[in-house]
């Protein structure tokens, strides 16, 4: 996970060389291996309990200034922000703002417990998973290549929805989550080196 004092997404966003991959017979390809602003934003949603916890912490350090009285200013000033901005600032979105921004590409939160599965990425995500157990799990050799087969289709319809949501939308959703996570994160790193509990309310 990429710190805060690297002022990015949770996940690296370079663009390392392609590398060599086999095809069905055997032959090398290059494959691209760019991060996706898709793969960052569902990093981001997964961990959507990050930045929901924020605004307890904000609470908490108000409420205790005993307790949190040699916390660094900086710190103090990003509580500040998770607390009075959160709702009301396109960077720090509520709850039901991030749902709103993100259900919509991607459903349900993964990191959360749900019984929606019915968006287009869940019911993709699911066939790929299916398929990649079908082929691990084999008993015999004799259907390898239909399962294969069955898993690059599978592949390929994640990869199809996975391409008709990456672009404008995709990145202005990671705009509209990264700094508020970002700053949560900083908090906590602050909290766990002056061995504190900033979340329980």
């Amino acid at each position: 996970m990429t710190g805060p004092d690297d002022q990015a997404g949770p996940a690296d966003q370079s663009e390392p060389e392609g590398q060599a991959a086999p095809d069905d017979q055997g032959r090398d390809f290059a494959v691209p291996m760019r991060r996706s602003r898709t793969a960052d934003l569902y990093e981001l949603w997964t961990l959507d309990i990050v930045p929901s916890v924020g605004g307890r912490a904000a609470r908490a350090f108000e409420t205790r200034p005993k307790q949190f009285k040699r916390t660094p200013i900086d710190v103090a000033e990003t509580l500040a922000r998770l607390r009075y901005q959160t709702g009301h600032n396109e960077i720090y979105l509520s709850e039901t703002q991030r749902r709103e921004l993100v259900e919509p590409l991607l459903g349900e939160s993964d990191g959360t417990d749900h019984s929606d599965e019915t968006s287009k990425f869940h019911q993709a995500a699911a066939g790929l998973r299916s398929a990649a157990v079908d082929y691990v799990q084999r008993s015999f050799d004799t259907g390898e290549r239909q399962l294969r087969n069955a898993f690059r289709d599978a592949a390929k319809t994640m990869y199809a929805y996975l391409t008709v949501i990456e672009g404008s939308v995709t990145a202005h959703a990671m705009a509209r989550l990264t700094t508020h996570f970002v700053d949560v994160v900083k908090v906590a790193r602050s909290a766990s080196k002056r061995s504190i509990s900033i979340w329980r309310s």
